[in-house]
């Protein structure tokens, strides 16, 4: 999942700016990938998350993925969530939940 979130990150920022945190909870550990890119616009943010996605503008003509679906595929597989919080012009932060006591507890 962390993989993923980077290589985007990469993928998307022109200012090489990423910013990696990694936080403890009570009983999860949030995993937050922020980067300084183009920004996503709030009508395509749940877009990204659905397989076979992508973001038709100029971004996704000059750099190919596959989105993030796989990652919030992988979370939720987990028992763990991925949100989203990004600006057009400012970038995008992806944080991934991840639960202590896993998926079945």
């Amino acid at each position: 999942m962390a993989p993923h979130l980077l290589s985007n990150a990469v993928k998307f920022t022109e200012a090489w700016q990423i910013t990696l945190s990694l936080v403890a909870q009570d009983n999860a550990i949030a995993f937050a990938v922020r980067d300084t890119g183009p920004g996503i616009p709030p009508e395509a943010q749940t877009l990204i998350f659905e397989t076979f996605k992508q973001l038709e503008n100029f971004l996704t003509r000059h750099y190919q993925g596959i989105g993030q679906a796989p990652v919030k595929q992988l979370a939720e597989n987990m028992g763990s969530r991925v949100t989203l919080v990004s600006s057009p012009g400012e970038g995008s932060t992806f944080t991934a939940t991840l639960s202590r006591k896993g998926p079945h507890a």
